[in-house]
């Protein structure tokens, strides 16, 4: 099984944003996972079968491995 992963700087970006697409990545067979930090959103993401995993990030960051 193929990984994707989508990062955002909200969850509610994921979630209005990308969605979609990431519905249908899981009905092609992806394990699918979504990262940002926890919001209201983030149950509503996982409600669809979507891996999530909390984080935070530093929206002035290009980084997004920095702490």
């Amino acid at each position: 099984m193929n990984n994707i992963i989508f990062i955002a700087n909200t969850s509610w970006n994921l979630y209005n944003f990308r969605l979609n697409i990431m519905e249908e990545m899981l009905k092609e067979g992806y394990c699918v996972y979504a990262l940002a930090p926890k919001d209201k959103y983030s149950i509503r993401i996982e409600r669809k079968g979507i891996k999530y995993i909390s984080t935070t990030i530093n929206r002035n960051s290009k980084n997004i491995l920095s702490n």
